[in-house]
């Protein structure tokens, strides 16, 4: 039906009740589908810098020369990484500023995981140490934090959840069962009429 509407304008003349002038080959703006619209989100800058230092490196091996990084480009790349600043229109322009910072988000990404996995490890090791200690209240709080680590999971709560799938046949069969039983069974109560 909606496509039926779609092309109709080819094919009438247009009506005097349209406030837009009409020339026959533009479809005033009511009478195009925008159902299937979705605004389309943008790239963050990270993934603006990516592509483009993904995209420099692509061309620089398709022209068959190396990737050299001029100093003024890697101070703009290291001014940036530094200030936490997007890039400007101008910046993103310069392919090797772009390689440069996109190694040094990678390599800070890489670190940060490492210190929170060093991080984690330094914890476990002070809570095995602190269920040696001599206190049983404070050897019992280490043992108990030690077991709601993640990789131990001794205490963590799990729910379990089951879900039957029945047909549509075998519901209502149980349901007409559950009506039989109950068309026999005597219900006491008062009726009351509306009126």
């Amino acid at each position: 039906m909606a496509q039926a509407k779609l092309f109709e304008f080819l094919v009438e003349p247009p009506r005097k009740s349209d406030e837009v002038t009409f020339d026959g080959l533009i479809p005033p703006i009511e009478d195009v589908p925008m159902e299937s619209y979705k605004p389309q989100t943008l790239p963050s800058d990270r993934e603006e810098v990516h592509a483009s230092a993904k995209t420099a490196i692509v061309e620089a091996q398709l022209e068959g020369r190396e990737i050299d990084i001029p100093e003024e480009e890697e101070t703009v790349a290291r001014e940036l990484f530094t200030t936490a600043r997007s890039p400007t229109k101008y910046e993103r322009k310069m392919p090797a500023a772009m390689i440069k910072l996109d190694a040094l988000l990678t390599a800070y990404d890489y670190d940060l995981l490492e210190d929170a996995n060093r991080m984690r490890l330094y914890v476990t090791n002070r809570l095995v140490e602190e269920s040696d200690d001599p206190d049983p209240k404070n050897r019992l709080r280490a043992l108990e934090m030690l077991g709601k680590i993640t990789e131990v999971g001794l205490f963590t709560e799990r729910k379990e959840i089951n879900i039957h799938t029945r047909t549509s046949e075998d519901l209502t069969d149980e349901l007409r069962h559950k009506l039989e039983e109950l068309r026999g069974k005597m219900v006491e109560g008062e009726v009351v009429s509306r009126g």
